[in-house]
C-alpha cells in the first residue's frame, strides 16, 4: 500500500481532497458549494512548522486569506479551522501555560479578524500530548470572543470525558460553546508514540466500537448540558442519532460537516431535509507546493478502503444507496 503513495497519486488525491491551490480556485470552489445550498470551513494546510518565522508566515497567511474572503461571503458565514500548535514552532506540553500564551500572540490577530467579518474559528484537534495545551489556548479564546471561538473534541481519546466535562465547566449557556465532535485522524501515530514514550498503553480506544459508543456518548452528555454539538461525520448512524436526540431538547442539529471531497450526496439529502451541511474544505493558500499539502493527504488515504486506491486513483467512490435510504427513512 505504502508504495502506492507516490508524489503522482498524492496529486491526483490533491484533486479530489484539497479544494483549491491559490485565491482564484479556492473562491470558485467556495462558490460552487454555496450554489448547492452548503456552507465551508476552511483550513489552510501546512501546519507542519519548524520555525518561528514559518509559524508567523503562517499567522500572515490566514489574515491575508480572510481580509480577502471576509468581505465576499455573507455576514456570519465565515468560518476557518486553526491548528494551535501551527502558530508557536516551540510548543512543550510540559509547559502548557507557556506554551498557551505563545500560541495566543498570533492566534489573537487572527480572531480579531474572524470577528470583523462576523465568522467563527474552530481550534481544531490535537494530539494527546497537547490536550492540555489545547483546552489552555481554546479557555483565553472563549472568554475574549465567545462563541466565535469553537472547540474540536476526538472521541477516540480515552480521554475525551474529561475533556468534555471542562468544556462544560466553562459554558456560558448566554453564549454556548460550539463542539465539532469527530472520530479522530492519528489514531496511528498515537499508538507509534504511546511504545515511543514507553506509555502502559495508547491513549486512544483499541476498538472502533468504543470509538463509536464514546462518540455518541459525547453528542448525548453534551446536548444534555448545553453544548452545541456538531456531528462531523459520514456515518449515517451518528448523524441520525444527533438528530433524533437533539429532538428531545426541542433543538435541531446546528449543522452537520461533511469532508470536503466525500459525502456530497448525504449533504445533499441533509440540505433538503433543511440541516445545515457544512464541509471541511482544506485549501493551499498563497498557491504552493503539493508537499504542503502531503500529511493531510497521506491521512485521507489511509482512512480510504483499499478498494478505492486498487480500483484507480482518483476514481470516486459511489455514496452507498442503502445508507442514503437509511438516512431519508429516519429523517422523515
Amino acid at each position: 500500500f505504502a508504495g502506492i503513495v507516490t508524489t503522482p497519486s498524492l496529486s491526483i488525491f490533491a484533486g479530489t481532497f484539497v479544494a483549491g491551490n491559490g485565491f482564484k480556485a479556492i473562491i470558485k470552489k467556495i462558490k460552487q458549494y454555496y450554489r448547492k445550498g452548503f456552507k465551508v470551513n476552511i483550513d489552510i494546510l501546512g501546519e507542519e512548522v519548524l520555525s518561528e518565522e514559518e509559524a508567523e508566515r503562517y499567522k500572515l497567511a490566514y489574515i491575508s486569506f480572510i481580509d480577502e474572503i471576509g468581505p465576499m461571503l455573507p455576514f456570519e458565514s465565515l468560518s476557518i479551522s486553526l491548528k494551535g500548535s501551527a502558530f508557536y514552532s516551540q510548543a512543550n506540553s510540559r509547559a502548557p501555560e507557556y506554551s498557551a500564551g505563545k500560541i495566543l500572540e498570533r492566534l489573537t490577530p487572527i480572531m480579531e479578524v474572524v470577528a470583523k467579518y462576523g465568522g467563527h474559528a474552530y481550534l481544531d484537534a490535537e494530539d494527546y500530548e497537547f490536550r492540555e495545551v489545547h483546552f489552555l489556548v481554546f479557555k483565553k479564546l472563549y472568554e475574549k470572543f465567545g462563541g466565535k471561538a469553537r472547540f474540536v473534541l476526538q472521541s477516540y481519546l480515552k480521554a475525551y470525558e474529561n475533556t468534555l466535562g471542562k468544556l462544560i465547566s466553562i459554558n456560558n449557556i448566554r453564549d454556548p460553546i460550539w463542539v465539532r465532535i469527530v472520530r479522530g485522524a492519528y489514531w496511528d501515530w498515537e499508538c507509534y508514540k504511546s511504545e515511543l514514550m514507553s506509555w502502559p498503553e495508547p491513549p486512544v480506544f483499541s476498538q472502533k466500537e468504543q470509538t463509536d459508543v464514546a462518540y455518541l456518548s459525547a453528542i448525548r452528555k453534551g446536548l444534555a448540558s448545553g453544548l452545541k454539538m456538531v456531528p462531523a461525520t459520514h456515518n449515517v448512524n451518528s448523524i441520525c442519532f444527533a438528530e433524533e436526540y437533539s429532538r428531545t431538547f426541542r433543538k435541531i442539529i446546528p449543522e452537520v460537516q461533511l469532508l470536503y471531497g466525500m459525502g456530497e450526496s448525504i449533504g445533499k439529502l441533509l440540505v433538503s431535509k433543511n440541516i445545515p451541511v457544512r464541509f471541511y474544505m482544506p485549501v493551499q493558500y498563497p498557491e504552493g507546493k503539493l508537499r504542503e499539502a502531503s500529511g493531510y493527504l497521506v491521512r485521507r488515504i489511509s482512512e480510504s478502503q483499499l478498494s478505492f486506491v486498487i480500483r484507480g486513483l482518483g476514481q470516486i467512490v459511489k455514496e452507498d444507496k442503502n445508507l442514503l435510504n437509511q438516512l431519508t427513512r429516519r429523517l422523515q
